[in-house]
């Protein structure tokens, strides 16, 4: 079997949703694990082989870090994806990225 695009559809899963009034979702210490479900192939014998983190649109690598460098950890298996946001010494950080 061929995988192409005219074979395979890729649907992404839904995201957390937006916290209260705000634009994004907002986690909290101790919380650190942002957890959505895989992404799914609408071809078995194309599966999703691999996931990776990157900086939004328009956005920089430093998106992906915390305020010591410290990157956020993507770790994946056949149903989930996971983040592991980094702890920081700040009071607050911001990450912007997309999968």
């Amino acid at each position: 079997m061929v995988c192409k695009p005219s074979s395979t559809i890729i649907t992404a899963p839904a995201i957390n949703p937006n916290t209260g009034t705000y634009t994004f979702y907002e986690m909290v210490y101790p919380d650190t694990k942002y957890e959505i479900d895989q992404f799914s192939s609408s071809n078995p014998g194309c599966p999703v082989s691999s996931v990776s983190i990157a900086e939004v649109a328009g956005g920089q690598p430093s998106d992906l870090e915390n305020s010591e460098g410290v990157k956020i950890l993507l770790t994946y298996t056949a149903d989930k994806i996971q983040l592991s946001i980094p702890d920081s010494e700040f009071l607050e950080e911001t990450y912007k990225f997309r999968l």
